[in-house]
């Protein structure tokens, strides 16, 4: 149950999404001009006399529910185009790759993509087949997912995290696809298929049929390659800590101060070895060598720090980067950068990117 402050301040929120004025003219009070020009107070700690209740009945007096209908209107409307936007581009998008995959069809001749139906696809198939780069619709990815019969159960972050893809234009067609058995059941690529239909848009894959059923049991058992891998690929010296680091200052490049609000989300391995490739490798590595001896003096979290450390390198200029001394110093406990506060990586990282710039000289 909602305690009478919590209802207070959901009721501040409240009007502030209608754009009403709220000033706090006390600790624990917001005075509320009404259009009307009467004035409401809203206590953070009310009485029964001014409590929640009755404050919101004196808003409604001034035509605070109106309002807040008119606002929520307006947003449904404003979801709805955005919605009615995306499905204009989605249909771009298939448009054009139907139109792309014809032009390769017809200039690769039997090396271009394979000429088959739905139907073909879901038939079943006594022999394995397998056919390239089929350009697979939302309407026959949904298809596809009705034969989803026995499989594990759909990740949701998955779904996403390949919906992201296809709507940034990061889909690549490689040799992981969509398989269906003997029988036409589907046996891999459900969240493939689902992006497509979350995302409403056409994509090519390569589709395998007449697949063995008892091959379930061995398919996605491998680990999934991670981005310290992938940096460790291209070279990076600290291929681990660098990743984290890197997936840090992309995060804060994308979300800027609302960076907590997004620390668990997926980031792709490319979307990683894109923003490492952008960064000053000099600065990034010796940032990471302060991330580690701090971790080693003080028991900071590493990947923060470097990545804090990085962003006030590039806010102070060449040849005025933080030592790892001056940063143990504001590590001490009592300071918002003390190492055993949870969030720490994320806060510093924050509070790097938060330094200002250096006064040019005159």
């Amino acid at each position: 149950m909602a305690t009478r402050q919590a209802e207070a301040l959901a009721l501040v929120a409240r009007v502030r999404r209608v754009g009403w004025p709220v000033e706090q003219i006390d600790g624990g009070v917001w005075k509320v001009t009404c259009p009307n020009r009467k004035r409401v107070q809203i206590h953070q700690t009310p009485s029964d006399r001014n409590s929640s209740a009755g404050v919101l009945r004196a808003l409604n007096a001034s035509g605070f529910a109106e309002a807040e209908a008119e606002v929520a209107a307006a947003a449904e409307a404003a979801k709805e185009a955005k919605l009615a936007a995306a499905k204009a581009r989605n249909d771009a998008a298939t448009k054009r790759a139907t139109a792309r995959a014809t032009r390769l069809s017809r200039a690769a001749g039997p090396y271009g993509p394979s000429e088959v139906t739905l139907a073909d696809l879901l038939a079943k198939h006594p022999a394995p087949a397998v056919y390239h780069r089929v350009l697979i619709t939302p309407d026959m990815a949904t298809a596809m997912l009705a034969r989803n019969t026995k499989n594990r159960k759909p990740n949701k972050a998955d779904i996403a995290e390949w919906t992201k893809v296809l709507r940034g234009g990061r889909w690549r067609y490689t040799h992981q696809g969509v398989a269906f058995d003997v029988d036409g059941r589907l046996q891999d690529g459900q969240h493939r298929l689902s992006a497509i239909v979350e995302a409403g848009i056409a994509a090519e894959m390569l589709v395998a049929v007449g697949m063995p059923p008892d091959n379930f049991s061995v398919i996605d058992t491998g680990r999934r390659r991670s981005a310290a891998q992938v940096l460790a690929m291209d070279g990076a010296v600290y291929a681990s800590w660098m990743a984290t680091a890197t997936r840090h200052l992309y995060l804060y490049e994308v979300w800027g101060s609302a960076l907590l609000d997004h620390v668990y989300e997926r980031v792709g391995n490319d979307l990683i070895l894109d923003a490492y490739a952008k960064l000053d490798g000099d600065t990034f590595v010796e940032a990471c060598r302060n991330g580690q001896r701090l971790r080693r003096e003080i028991g900071v979290a590493p990947t923060g720090v470097a990545a804090a450390l990085y962003l006030i390198g590039q806010a102070v200029g060449p040849g005025n980067s933080p030592s790892r001394r001056s940063w143990r110093w504001s590590s001490r406990p009592g300071t918002p950068g003390f190492a055993g506060q949870r969030g720490i990586s994320h806060l510093a990282v924050r509070a790097g990117a938060q330094m200002p710039k250096p006064a040019v000289p005159d």
